[in-house]
């Protein structure tokens, strides 16, 4: 349960990529499931790397991505705790998963608003995931849908492009590690998704409405536990310099290799 409500909000707090230092910062909610309430997201990008934190209930947990150093880095702040993941081991288990095995539909939906001072074009999101996961029956599968609202004319849009263009191009997936490795079909189909919102312009808002189809009695019961809706709204874009130390794992946390 935790480790869905993890990878959600990892996937809405990804919005932005990389060459010059960008800032985004901006607020999060969820609603139903077992951990609703308010919270902050912040995305910043320099360089090749890019960290996200995404603040759930109080507890503010940190995803950091480093693509000439192929390591993705995840932090728990309350528990003082990093893990690091080399990605080429995920390489080799994304290494003959067809995107397609993951529904992915992007499309313009004819909406549009302005956030941050921005004219956002609304898009819609449809990701169909075949749930295959031990104890879970078959047919069982995620389906996850909402509006996109994206900036073709944000000052960090060379940036956004810049980054997810190089990071899927080395492999790079925005999923939970542990997400990834359980069902890498689904870290594929994630990858493909970013690849379009980065072609349309940046995401200043995204909301993912989360629910699960078929499964019998399993569906049902996943449906009241983690069925949700999660929007993450960017309402402030800085290029202030970020210092290296925000890609890096605080100084006395605890370290250890991810799997």
């Amino acid at each position: 349960m935790r480790n869905i409500i993890r990878f959600t909000a990892l996937t809405l707090a990804i919005s932005l990529p990389a060459s010059a230092d960008v800032t985004l910062t901006g607020a999060s909610s969820v609603k139903g499931g077992l951990l609703s309430g308010e919270g902050a997201a912040t995305t910043y990008i320099k360089g090749t790397k890019m960290r996200t934190d995404q603040v759930v209930r109080g507890d503010m947990m940190s995803t950091i991505f480093d693509v000439a150093g192929q390591k993705m880095i995840t932090v728990n702040h309350k528990k003082k705790e990093a893990e690091v993941f080399e990605m080429a081991s995920f390489q080799k288990v994304m290494t003959g998963i067809d995107e397609t095995a993951v529904g992915v539909k992007f499309a313009p939906n004819g909406e549009s608003k302005t956030i941050a001072g921005e004219k956002c074009d609304g898009y819609t999101m449809t990701i169909t995931i075949p749930f295959k996961q031990e104890g879970m029956p078959e047919g069982l599968s995620m389906l996850m849908t909402g509006p996109v609202f994206i900036s073709k004319t944000s000052p960090a849009k060379d940036e956004y492009a810049a980054f997810y263009a190089k990071a899927i191009e080395n492999g790079f997936f925005f999923t939970a590690p542990a997400q990834a490795k359980a069902q890498p079909s689904m870290a594929k189909g994630f990858a493909t998704l970013y690849r379009e919102i980065a072609r349309a312009g940046v995401a200043y808002e995204t909301t993912v409405q989360i629910k699960f189809e078929g499964g019998g009695m399993m569906g049902s019961m996943m449906n009241k536990m983690a069925g949700m809706s999660m929007t993450t709204t960017f309402n402030t874009v800085s290029s202030d310099t970020i210092a290296d130390a925000q890609f890096e794992v605080p100084a006395g946390y605890k370290v250890k290799q991810g799997k």
